[in-house]
């Protein structure tokens, strides 16, 4: 029987940032050694990386109102200056040196006075199963504050908190709406069936050349089966689920004696986007 899975807006955690440095002319992503990879974008993740949080705010400005007749008439809407904020436990240094256009300059590192322009994807998994994405086509970072504290019992970790203003996308044809206005930001949702991650990739980090991978190409689903008093079901081990990211996957629903199939953490089907754990629960037959 299929499992019908309602599409949802809420979300849960970060699982990934998506960075790119864009050309400033052509508004399309450098590659190769200029760039942040042979694809043009990378991700931040990795042994013992990965983003903490981000938080996007000013993604819509307040309207402005109007009277006339002594009554409220129309609210006007100046543009959207959004502005994301996000913690790292730690990168890779070169691609931090090139998002901020740091120079090696002798033994050290300085900043340059031009900012590098960069595109950003935030990824973060949806309560129905699908993963939403926050897109923005061009932009500048900084690290506006680095906080060094002692040691106790405990190591005090500095870790870089970036600041993130949205600009305007470089080309003309990126993030229209359909009366052909620009706009700063677009939302992706992964549960729209005409959802592709790489068409994706290709509207918010133009002239990449990941050709439909992703920079994180294999991915493990672990399932693990419990009863509805969170024990383990007789007769059911735990399992995983193993693709490459775009590809579809199926968690794994065995009929076993004595239980009848409840519920999953996630879609029972859907695309491989990042590896996770999932808890899939039966109920005891009375």
């Amino acid at each position: 029987m299929t499992q019908l899975t309602r599409q949802t807006i809420a979300t849960h955690g970060v699982r990934n940032v998506w960075l790119a440095i864009v050309d400033p002319f052509t508004g399309k992503v450098v590659v190769g050694d200029d760039g942040l990879s042979e694809t043009g974008f990378t991700g931040v993740d990795g042994v013992e990386q990965g983003v903490t949080q981000a938080n996007i705010t000013a993604l819509m400005e307040k309207g402005v109102a109007e009277y006339a007749g002594d009554v409220k008439k129309r609210m006007n809407h100046g543009a959207s200056s959004p502005e994301v904020a996000f913690n790292v436990m730690d990168l890779q240094a070169d691609t931090y040196h090139k998002v901020l256009g740091m120079q090696k300059v002798g033994a050290g590192w300085v900043q340059s006075t031009n900012l590098p322009h960069v595109a950003m994807i935030i990824g973060s998994m949806g309560y129905d199963g699908h993963m939403s994405y926050d897109a923005f086509a061009n932009g500048e970072m900084i690290v506006p504050t680095i906080n060094h504290k002692t040691d106790t019992n405990n190591q005090s970790e500095s870790a870089p908190a970036f600041t993130y203003d949205a600009l305007d996308p470089i080309s003309d044809d990126q993030f229209l709406d359909n009366d052909g206005a620009q706009h700063v930001y677009k939302y992706f949702d992964a549960g729209d069936s005409d959802f592709s991650l790489q068409a994706m990739f290709d509207e918010v980090f133009p002239g990449n050349t990941a050709g439909g991978t992703t920079p994180v190409s294999n991915v493990t689903i672990n399932v693990h089966y419990q009863d509805d008093d969170g024990k383990d079901v007789n007769g059911l081990s735990d399992t995983s689920v193993t693709g490459k990211t775009g590809d579809g996957y199926t968690i794994p629903t065995p009929t076993e004696t004595g239980y009848t199939y409840e519920k999953a953490t996630v879609a029972l089907t859907g695309t491989f986007t990042t590896s996770q754990n999932v808890v899939v629960t039966y109920k005891k037959n009375a």
